[in-house]
């Protein structure tokens, strides 16, 4: 069954993913997590940076400018790097270069479009790459090419709509809004 679950390194909620049951034994042992807890129902939803202590999982005690820069920043940063590599490694192996497709998917992925509210158009990668990934920016850009899937026909199977919302809902997921 998919459940909700808090990955510890250390004491410290460092991912929250969906994960069947079944799949909770390789993942504490391919990842080298140091705990895995089942968090579906619990309220209040624990986030990034609460901590495991004494069986109790609580909400770290952390001035805010310390909790953003010690926790929330490295947390983004590490899951916005695992995205691209799994979305890159993917494609690699489903045969992008052999292809050819490699330089339309770069086009696609570095494409510049006007978000609601943003100052500047951005592309999927500048959300990604940026100093400190904007993961809510990300699904804006994610959903005008999911919103406008049929330009990239072409780039079957490399870019899909099921491959979008795949990474559209692992984002919402870490971000705790799915």
């Amino acid at each position: 069954m998919l459940r909700k679950y808090a990955l510890l390194k250390e004491s410290s909620v460092t991912e929250i993913r969906n994960i069947e049951d079944s799949e909770v034994p390789m993942i504490m042992d391919s990842e080298k997590w140091s705990m895995i807890l089942d968090i579906e129902g619990v309220l209040p939803a624990p986030q990034l940076g609460w901590l495991f202590v004494n069986n109790t999982l609580s909400a770290p005690v952390l001035a805010p400018t310390a909790y953003v820069q010690q926790v929330i920043i490295p947390s983004v940063k590490a899951f916005a790097t695992k995205l691209e590599t799994d979305f890159v490694t993917e494609n690699i192996l489903m045969g992008i270069t052999q292809a050819g497709k490699t330089d339309s998917l770069v086009r696609m992925m570095t494409k510049k479009v006007d978000i609601p509210g943003a100052p500047a158009s951005v592309s999927l990668m500048d959300t990604i790459r940026a100093v400190c990934p904007s993961l809510t920016v990300t699904l804006q850009v994610l959903q005008y090419h999911i919103d406008h899937i049929e330009d990239y026909a072409d780039l079957a199977p490399f870019i899909t709509l099921t491959r979008l919302n795949n990474i559209k809902g692992q984002i919402q997921t870490f971000l705790g809004i799915s």
